[in-house]
């Protein structure tokens, strides 16, 4: 839950190196978070302000297995339920955009 709520925070402080450290490093998570990188540098000073000072709030967790879990979140500014998986890599639990982000076969698709 931790890498999840630190990804998170850093999301929407737009700390994008410190969002990495808590990111599964693969191309295609690279390639995620880098577009909201680009997107998110147009904002002005006031949306960034409002994500800035939004909370975030779990509502709660899924283990799907003992190296992957569906945290359920939201924050106080868009106050919008969206989920983010997290994987066990090498002892360490990182963020996988891609469960979020990218198309997927819904019959594959954890919810």
């Amino acid at each position: 839950m931790d890498a999840a709520r630190n990804f998170i925070r850093a999301a929407l402080d737009r700390k994008w190196d410190d969002a990495r450290r808590f990111m599964l490093k693969d191309s295609s998570n690279i390639e995620i978070l880098k577009s909201f990188e680009d997107f998110y540098q147009h904002e002005d000073k006031e949306e960034r302000r409002n994500y800035g000072e939004a909370s975030v709030t779990t509502y709660d967790s899924r283990k799907v297995n003992d190296s992957t879990t569906i945290v359920n979140y939201s924050n106080s500014y868009k106050k919008k339920m969206d989920s983010i998986r997290i994987v066990r890599t090498n002892g360490q639990w990182l963020v996988d955009l891609k469960y979020s982000f990218l198309p997927t076969d819904s019959a594959k698709h954890v919810r």
